[in-house]
C-alpha cells in the first residue's frame, strides 16, 4: 500500500491538508529527483562504457533543469504558477 493509501485508511478514508497541498506532493517527487540524480551522478565513474557515462550525464542533467522546475514551483517563481 502506498505511503498516501496508508494515511487514507488510517484517517479512515480522510485526506489530510497535506496530501491537498500540490507543493506537499512536487516536493516528494523533488526529493526522488535528487536521489535519482544523486545515483546517476555516481554512476557516471562506475562503469566504463562511454555510452553508458554519456547516457548517465544526460540524465543528471536533465533531472538537474526538472528539479529546477519544481523548486521553482514550491517558490513559486514563475508567473504560469500564479
Amino acid at each position: 500500500m502506498s505511503a498516501t493509501g496508508a494515511q487514507a485508511a488510517a484517517t479512515g478514508g480522510a485526506v489530510t491538508e497535506d496530501e491537498r497541498d500540490p507543493r506537499h506532493h512536487a516536493q516528494k517527487i523533488r526529493h526522488m529527483l535528487d536521489d535519482i540524480t544523486t545515483h546517476a551522478r555516481e554512476d557516471v565513474d562506475r562503469v566504463t562504457d562511454p555510452r553508458a557515462k554519456v547516457l548517465f550525464e544526460t540524465t543528471t542533467e536533465t533531472l538537474n533543469g526538472l528539479m529546477k522546475v519544481y523548486d521553482d514551483f514550491d517558490l513559486k517563481k514563475r508567473e504560469a504558477w500564479g
